[in-house]
């Protein structure tokens, strides 16, 4: 029979003691890896080659037949019995189902890995383009506002002079309107008088 001897409590397990194996591949008794994980999470690590961290659905169970352990016979060991072949054959099963879960969690996330690098090539590439467009844009107006500048540069010196005289006539006019509205209230004023008499003056007839 073969002889399983936990790394952590060098004890040999029982019929009755569960076994659990880690993604590494290491296996011990569920009591020992249990108390190992509750005292150093949430960093803790396989304690024979220190992979991990790991957590508690990182313990899967290995169901395997031991046998207490006795006084072992070379040559029946060579040979091979039936039962010891059926251990061999369960570990090797387990080991197989923790690789393959381990090689479908990693398709799994280097899948999602890719789809999200795909999605952030395309937003940078949006990126650079809406960039590449301000740019062009901006460059556009530079050039039209530097060619309106330069057709214009030589107006502005000569309607500096007709500019201030505009204001200056605008000051003028401004004041004559003011005063011009200042005149037309008082004739309203007058002609509201003047319509009051005539109305009154006509009643009393």
């Amino acid at each position: 029979m073969l002889r399983y001897t936990c790394d952590i409590c060098s004890n040999d397990w029982s019929d009755t003691e569960p076994l659990r194996s880690l993604s590494c591949g290491h296996t011990f008794c569920h009591p020992c890896i249990q108390r190992h994980l509750e005292h150093d999470s949430p960093r803790a690590f396989c304690p024979t080659c220190r992979a991990g961290p790991i957590l508690q659905y990182h313990l899967r169970p290995v169901f395997v037949t031991v046998s207490a352990i006795g006084t072992m016979d070379p040559p029946a060991i060579g040979q091979g019995s039936p039962t010891h072949q059926h251990d061999v054959a369960a570990i090797e099963a387990a080991l197989v189902g923790i690789k393959l879960d381990n090689e479908e969690r990693l398709a799994d996330r280097h899948e999602a890995t890719q789809l999200q690098l795909a999605r952030a090539r395309e937003e940078v590439e949006g990126l650079r383009e809406s960039l590449m467009a301000s740019q062009a844009e901006v460059e556009k107006y530079r050039n039209q506002w530097e060619k309106e500048m330069g057709e214009s540069s030589w107006r502005a010196m000569k309607l500096g002079g007709e500019l201030l005289d505009a204001h200056k006539e605008l000051t003028r006019v401004t004041r004559e309107l003011k005063r011009a509205r200042e005149e037309m209230d008082t004739f309203k004023t007058k002609y509201d008088e003047l319509s009051a008499k005539v109305k009154a003056a006509f009643q009393s007839f």
